[in-house]
């Protein structure tokens, strides 16, 4: 992050030990999130092989396949408790090193071929550090349940911080774009030096958020009106009595219809969604 960074014009600057501990303790909790993944995979592989051995096939399941499949994964599990909610408390902070290692690609990519891809690939890691900042107040959960003053004071600040991260990313297409990419490096490690010590209610300092007026996260009427429409078609072609395998066919072709245009090019997320409606 620090190299990407000199890369973008602030050689002065030393990345400060919290935001280098928040980093650290990210990429950690990233891999023990993997193996966690993995292990509930096999649990949940092993569960379904001894359902069917006992069942099905009439017979105790081999001890081998016991211990690979469900023992091993059960307790491996044990110190991998909360590596998902560690990972997710510092979401924001390896989301803005991301955005400032795509800038820094883009200046790398001055004159080149490659350019418009790096462009892109910026574009795309400032809408996850947006998306970042507006879930920040949940998944930090720095504000005790219930306190909708301090919520709603929160909520404000994000649409703000969001409103200047659309500003300083649609001057990248000016002519001036070198000093365009690093006036948003130095907003991202701004958010990032903030996010690490837990004060989302001042990520960026009101001097610079004060001449914005704040946007809004729509990714929940989105879900909702993708949901809507996935149910809709589930009963359509209930009412319609559609075979069933032209029933799941015209309701996951719904769902992914309904997941692009709600989600773009983050449509994969809405996969599990339609999961639920299968028949």
């Amino acid at each position: 992050m620090q190299d990407n960074l000199h890369a973008l014009g602030f050689r002065w600057l030393t990345l400060p030990l919290h935001l280098r501990a928040a980093l650290r303790h990210y990429h950690l909790w990233e891999g023990r999130a993997l193996a966690q993944r993995f292990a509930l995979a096999a649990l949940a592989y092993g569960l379904a092989m001894m359902i069917t051995a006992k069942y099905v096939d009439g017979r105790p399941l081999a001890p081998v396949a016991g211990v690979l499949f469900f023992w091993l994964p059960l307790y491996s599990l044990i110190p991998l408790i909360g590596a998902r909610r560690q990972v997710r408390h510092f979401q924001l902070v390896a989301a803005c090193a991301g955005a400032i290692a795509a800038c820094a690609s883009v200046a790398a990519a001055a004159g080149g071929s490659n350019r418009p891809q790096a462009l892109r690939a910026a574009s795309v890691s400032i809408r996850s550090v947006e998306r970042a900042v507006f879930r920040a107040r949940r998944t930090q959960r720095t504000v005790a349940f219930g306190r909708r003053s301090r919520k709603a004071a929160l909520r404000r600040h994000a649409g703000q911080v969001a409103a200047e991260l659309r500003a300083a990313e649609a001057r990248i297409d000016c002519a001036h774009q070198a000093a365009a990419l690093e006036d948003l490096a130095g907003l991202l490690v701004r958010i990032a030096a903030s996010g690490a010590t837990c004060r989302i209610g001042a990520l960026l300092p009101e001097s610079i958020t004060e001449q914005h007026k704040p946007v809004r996260d729509f990714e929940l009427v989105r879900l909702a009106a993708a949901t809507l429409m996935v149910l809709g078609a589930a009963v359509a072609v209930a009412l319609w009595e559609v075979p069933d395998a032209a029933a799941w066919a015209v309701i996951a072709g719904v769902g992914l219809l309904s997941a692009i245009v709600a989600f773009g090019a983050n449509w994969r997320r809405f996969v599990s969604v339609i999961e639920i409606f299968r028949p």
